[in-house]
This record gives structure tokens, sequence and C-alpha cells, in this order.
């Protein structure tokens, strides 16, 4: 199953890199898209590169 897997690599409560990285590549068919100027709140923060993302994610398919 495809899987979109969104990160923003200011998070300091909940993003912990070696956890992402390990998670993400045991998903065989995953694909990683990281906000490097966001945090947890990627929808607040990045409304249009969010949205974006998922946009291209689902295109193909």
């Amino acid at each position: 199953m495809p899987v979109l897997i969104i990160s923003g690599l200011q998070g300091r409560v909940f993003f912990n890199s070696e956890h992402v990285a390990e998670l993400a590549g045991r998903l065989n068919k995953g694909q990683r898209v990281d906000f490097a100027n966001a945090g947890h709140m990627i929808p607040v923060e990045r409304p249009n590169e969010l949205s974006q993302a998922i946009v291209e994610f689902a295109a193909g398919f």
C-alpha cells in the first residue's frame, strides 16, 4: 500500500529523525516528504506546500 510520510523537521516534540527514517524504511511503497521550515503543525505552518505534496502523491495513482 502506498504511504505518504510527512515530517516537519523543526518539530521539537514529536519529531525524531532516527525513528522516522527507521519507520519509513520499513514501508515498501513509502514516499517521504520533509518540510524543513515546519514543526508538527504542518497544515497550519505550510498549508500550500502540504496540499501540493498530497496532490502530487495522489496523482501518481
